[in-house]
């Protein structure tokens, strides 16, 4: 082993041995500072970032954050509540993000090694930036 060498993963973009394309540290330090901006809160035993209260036309209204993540049992959910003139911005990432179930705002997956990063990355940096239009 040579020295300085370390088992941990590399920094650098490329495939990870799924295939799947590997974040930089300098793309995951992008999110993380678009998440910083947001305000952190727990919300329905979730831990959520950039809470807002909302109400419909109908009348109905409540609390929701921009995004939010919860563990399940046998998945993690990523929720994000960011929409424009184009649709839901979740639904953007379906077929980029790996094995994922996407629907309207809610990313599903077992695993973080499951889905690709760069796609992840991107997910989070848009919908820190983004509004929810109804």
């Amino acid at each position: 082993k040579e020295t300085g060498s370390s088992d941990r993963p590399s920094s650098r973009e490329g495939d990870d041995v799924t295939g799947h394309k590997v974040g930089t540290r300098d793309e995951w330090q992008a999110a993380r500072d678009e998440l910083a901006k947001l305000e952190p809160v727990i919300m329905g035993g979730m831990l959520g970032y950039g809470p807002f209260h909302y109400r419909y036309a109908s009348g109905r209204e409540g609390d929701a954050c921009k995004l939010a993540i919860a563990s399940n049992a046998s998945y993690i959910s990523l929720y994000c509540f960011a929409s424009d003139a184009k649709g839901y911005v979740a639904e953007r990432y379906v077929g980029r993000l790996g094995r994922a179930k996407i629907g309207k705002s809610c990313v599903m997956f077992r695993k973080l090694e499951n889905l690709d990063e760069e796609a992840l990355v991107a997910l989070i940096k848009e919908t820190a930036k983004m509004g929810l239009v109804a």
